[in-house]
């Protein structure tokens, strides 16, 4: 699985979204078999940062393998609204992690 800056949880006033959208909610030992590529924005809104840090606590109690893309100083939408040579760098080794394991 491959997530980018994503909100693992509806937040409050996400009428659309259904209560039982919640990865955290289905993580087990058995999902240790699916790794996880996960791209996450440092200056991200706290509300979605929460949400991930949620996921990553679940992923480590199950044994979830995660190979965390961290964009210090990188806002929600990094790649369009900070391009910088750090940001394009967190690009191109989440698109490498998500290939190398495609090709496993």
């Amino acid at each position: 699985m491959a997530a980018n800056y994503p909100a693992f949880a509806p937040l409050p006033g996400w009428g659309g979204v259904e209560a039982r959208f919640r990865p955290v909610d289905v993580l087990g030992p058995e999902s240790a078999a699916v790794p996880v590529v996960l791209t996450r924005a440092g200056r991200e809104h706290p509300a979605f940062a929460a949400t991930v840090q949620d996921f990553l606590d679940a992923a480590a109690e199950n044994g979830v393998e995660v190979d965390l893309v961290d964009v210090p100083l990188g806002h929600h939408g990094f790649e369009l609204t900070d391009p910088t040579d750090a940001s394009r760098a967190a690009v191109e080794r989440a698109m490498r992690s998500v290939l190398r394991r495609l090709r496993a």
